[in-house]
């Protein structure tokens, strides 16, 4: 019997999803990516086939991480504000805590790529669709709760929500963490009736806190 693996296939694709997000795709080789996984090269075309096989797997594992994210979002109890805010939030403070501020494989993927691979991009397009038709959700509940003004289309506003995600992570990669925060705040507040508002609470230094939607399921 050969010898079980080090590594999970899971644990493989976890790692190569950070290697390809510091690195985009264009930036490694399957060497790189051996060094990266911890394995050989044998083991690699063994388990992958090869780099294009690799990076489809990561990024479908990627995306299917965000799926399940957004049930949990859809669970929440907790007002539709609270939910945009601490969707927005906890992304970029998470991108914050990496020393590399590295960010989102769909993201970077996205800059670096555009549409010249189509498979790719049809991934990438789901997940977006994805988080746009959530988004959607939370803000049409808002205004039926009353706590988002009800002239926001929440399709268009899903969409804007999305694109300045995007944008916020890409800027994150060289502005301070404050200013970031603050564009936050400003963007889910402007969106709040005064009702919407009081679901937000504020720390002393005038931020909206972060709090977790996950402590509200129903």
């Amino acid at each position: 019997m050969g010898r079980p693996p080090r590594h999970s296939r899971d644990e493989l694709v976890g790692a190569a999803i950070g290697a390809f997000t510091d690195h985009g795709y264009a930036g490694l080789d399957v060497v790189a990516l051996c060094d990266a996984l911890g394995i050989g090269r044998s083991s690699f075309y063994h388990g992958f086939g090869d780099k294009d096989a690799l990076f489809d797997e990561a990024l479908r594992a990627y995306t299917a991480a965000g799926a399940a994210a957004r049930e949990r979002y859809r669970d929440s109890a907790a007002p539709a504000p609270r939910l945009l805010h601490h969707r927005l939030t906890s992304q970029l403070l998470a991108q914050y805590a990496d020393e590399n501020r590295r960010g989102c494989l769909v993201v970077n993927t996205a800059l670096e790529l555009g549409r010249s691979i189509e498979r790719y991009a049809r991934i990438i397009d789901a997940d977006r669709e994805g988080w746009v038709e959530l988004y959607a959700e939370l803000i049409a509940r808002g205004q039926r709760q009353r706590h988002l003004r009800a002239e926001l289309d929440p399709r268009v506003s899903a969409g804007l929500l999305h694109t300045a995600m995007a944008g916020l992570r890409v800027t994150a990669r060289i502005a301070p963490e404050a200013q970031i925060v603050e564009q936050i705040d400003a963007l889910i507040t402007g969106w709040c009736t005064p009702s919407g508002s009081t679901t937000l609470t504020v720390g002393n230094d005038g931020h909206l806190l972060l709090e977790d939607p996950e402590r509200t399921v129903r």
